[in-house]
């Protein structure tokens, strides 16, 4: 961590910069929800962030021509699979500090998301009742 500006000897600096970059594997993910808990030791939550669609193909035929180009898909001949797929894009392993500090970002975020729409929410403190252990979506006019 450099500070910036000059200080005197054993004073403390008066601001700090931080510099992001991007890692060999960042990229930019859709959340459609999350999925997951506290860790076997109890020291974490993960939580796993998915992705849902309907499910690809496990194999398609098609037609061939005369002169060997493909023509329509032989629709009852395609192999599926049954529902839609939620795809685990990744899990964040959080502490009690930095989860709570991710909280508050997010609060804050929603807030400027909802004002930006138009929508009017108001964020509670505590936390929503247990019900059956299952998170539900809520609904705000």
């Amino acid at each position: 961590m450099a500070a910036r500006g000059k200080k005197k000897k054993g004073e403390q600096p008066k601001e700090v910069a931080f510099e992001y970059l991007k890692s060999n594997l960042f990229r930019v993910i859709s959340a459609r929800g999350a999925f997951g808990g506290l860790s076997p030791t109890g020291h974490e939550i993960h939580m796993a962030l998915f992705s849902e669609r309907r499910a690809i193909p496990r194999k398609t035929i098609y037609e061939v021509g005369p002169d060997g180009k493909l023509l329509k898909e032989i629709m009852e001949k395609r192999e599926v699979r049954s529902g839609f797929v939620r795809e685990l894009e990744i899990d964040v392993a959080l502490d009690l500090q930095t989860a709570i500090l991710i909280q508050e970002w997010l609060q804050d975020k929603i807030q400027q998301l909802a004002k930006a729409q138009g929508v009017e929410i108001q964020v509670s403190d505590s936390p929503p009742p247990k019900k059956n252990g299952a998170a539900r979506k809520r609904n705000h006019a």
